[in-house]
């Protein structure tokens, strides 16, 4: 499968705090300049043998863009030389009845950005005027509950949220969503002490994500799900192949390698017009992880994922191979959360067989 990041609009109709676009323009693409993006996205998958192309709308707030979205599906859904699929990121503000009805009649996968309960969200996520978001949101809950197939919430964890995690990890679930995906505020340098809020925080969230699954209540949580797989099926690498198998169209026509880092200048590796510059990339296509000194003797080898997040570890540190310090601290933390639950399981198991 080939992935399509497609930037719809800088435009948004809220004002988070921890945004990393920090350019809110007015700006949108129309449906020619879609056509030539996803003619791109097409000759990239022909050449790797894809059959499959995945388009995740994003913005700004892609939702502003619903009218351009219809049409996207409705060409793409008329073609016969690819399958799509479909995803959207959105803060939720926009999922009318309407919206809801078009997204789920076309199997679009819903992510939400929702960061805990209303005292919590709203420290972060706000409108233009100051004003929280959250009550917003929560007008528009039964369609993203309803809704055919499961909706992922996505958790922005702050230096102003994180005591609260737990809490507001318990008060998602509460609310029905059984998928849940939390994330570190990249903006912001995490200290020590913050850092073991944090753990405390997850080691709360670990014992009831165990307790659920453990008594048939299904959920997801993305931070025990992925740790728990690398434990089981451990690796060399965990490079994402970003910009080889998937890239961002931006709304200028710029094509990157990784959206989160879609406002540096190392990101760009192509344009719509020109296409992807095969040298930009010469060095993924041929990815060998790199360690830094301090990882040589690193226990978590097979395990850290994030000594491949390498554009990531370049848009914090400035070099592609240096892991920031708060994230290896996170994946000592979540090795350490996931063996524990990995024992439960096992103990849990042999006590069955008794």
């Amino acid at each position: 499968m080939f992935s399509l990041d497609l930037e719809l609009t800088k435009s948004c109709n809220l004002n988070c705090k921890y945004c990393f676009e920090s350019e809110k323009k007015q700006q949108y693409i129309d449906f020619e300049e879609v056509i030539a993006r996803i003619d791109c996205a097409k000759d990239r998958a022909k050449a790797l043998k894809q059959n499959v192309i995945n388009i995740d709308f994003t913005g700004g707030e892609p939702l502003l863009a619903f009218n351009l979205i219809k049409s996207i599906v409705e060409y793409c859904n008329g073609t016969e030389d690819y399958k799509f699929q479909y995803g959207i990121v959105t803060n939720g503000t926009l999922f009318t009845d309407k919206i809801a009805s078009f997204c789920g009649l076309h199997d679009v996968a819903i992510n939400l950005s929702l960061d805990g309960n209303k005292s919590s969200h709203d420290k972060n996520r706000i409108n233009k005027n100051g004003d929280g978001s959250y009550s917003v949101i929560m007008g528009n809950l039964k369609n993203f509950i309803d809704y055919p197939a499961p909706v992922v919430a996505n958790m922005v964890i702050t230096m102003e949220n994180v005591k609260d995690f737990y809490e507001d990890f318990l008060h998602i679930y509460r609310l029905g969503f059984k998928r849940i995906r939390s994330v570190l505020d990249i903006s912001h340098k995490w200290n020590s002490e913050e850092l073991r809020v944090l753990e405390e925080q997850f080691l709360q969230c670990a014992d009831y994500y165990y307790m659920q699954n453990k008594d048939g209540q299904k959920i997801y949580w993305n931070f025990a799900e992925d740790g728990i797989e690398r434990i089981l099926n451990p690796r060399k690498e965990y490079f994402c192949k970003n910009g080889i198998d998937s890239f961002l169209a931006d709304v200028d026509g710029n094509l990157h390698n990784c959206s989160i880092c879609e406002e540096d200048e190392f990101s760009i590796i192509g344009t719509v017009e020109e296409g992807i510059n095969e040298e930009k990339i010469k060095q993924w296509r041929t990815y060998k992880r790199q360690l830094k000194e301090k990882c040589l003797d690193c226990k978590m080898q097979t395990f850290c994922a994030q000594c491949d997040c390498v554009f990531l570890n370049k848009k914090i540190t400035g070099d592609y191979y240096c892991v920031p310090e708060h994230y290896c601290v996170l994946t000592h933390i979540q090795y350490s959360l996931c063996e524990k639950m990995i024992d439960k399981v096992r103990q849990y198991k042999n006590y069955r067989r008794c």
